[in-house]
């Protein structure tokens, strides 16, 4: 999108978005010499429960240690101890996909706490009178049962039922918002067109996503966008196993 054109937008009706704190780091306690442990193979996020749904508290850094105390049934998450200043419990749990488990065939499963409960809320406003779009196409179709951890592309055809085209310098299409926070889209948050679309013509739009770690229902939102105006949304919604 040209310089001009941005600056031209009425900026004052864009949403300020706030960014999230940035997980601070923390200092697990020492285990024992030859007790059951896990050593952080990258950063990983600390997390108050076994999934993504739960509150991050810290981050381990690569190489560090944490005695390992629980799994969950999966043996898909690790239960460590954690300072008091962390957790008040003094346990927390990080994702066995970055963590190498030593001596950890005895641990016993540990009972998760309960899966916070998170509202869904549409806060995307609809498409103004006079802009709309139909999807021709979606794969994968909504409900699609993925493999937790799989990378896979969502491909939408969408056509331009407007009187006017989609301009290449002057549309958009970004992420508008994931179904109860968890984002699934592996690039960046928007993309311009590489081309203009005509009214009654149609355009394919890729977006790279991976399914989350943790069973659930997923989705995320989509939108086409001419400065502040959304001119259409679009969506998908996986299953994960």
């Amino acid at each position: 999108m040209p310089l001009q054109t941005f600056f031209d937008s009425d900026l004052r009706e864009l949403p300020l978005i706030v960014a999230p704190p940035v997980p601070q780091g923390i200092a697990p306690p020492s285990p024992a010499p030859q007790g059951p442990q896990v050593v952080a193979m990258t950063a990983v996020n600390v997390r108050s429960g076994p999934s993504e749904s739960f509150e991050i508290l810290g981050v381990m850094q690569q190489g560090q240690a944490a005695p390992a105390v629980g799994v969950n049934a999966e043996r898909t998450w690790w239960q460590i101890q954690v300072p008091a200043s962390v957790s008040a419990s003094g346990l927390a749990w990080v994702s066995a996909g970055f963590v190498f488990p030593i001596n950890t065939n005895n641990v016993p499963v540990a009972a998760p706490p309960a899966t916070p409960t998170v509202a869904v809320t549409p806060t995307l406003a609809r498409p103004a009178p006079g802009y709309e779009c139909e999807v021709i196409s979606r794969a994968p179709e909504d409900g699609t049962v993925l493999t937790a951890g799989t990378f896979f592309d969502v491909v939408w055809t969408i056509q331009n039922d407007t009187d006017s085209a989609w301009r290449q310098d002057t549309t958009d299409y970004r992420f508008g918002e994931a179904l109860n926070s968890v984002q699934m889209h592996t690039g960046d948050m928007d993309y311009d067109f590489m081309y203009s679309v005509e009214p009654g013509d149609s355009t394919t739009i890729v977006i790279n996503m991976r399914a989350p770690t943790q069973a659930g229902t997923y989705g995320e939102t989509w939108m086409i966008t001419g400065g502040v105006t959304t001119i259409c949304q679009f969506d998908v919604t996986i299953v994960v196993e």
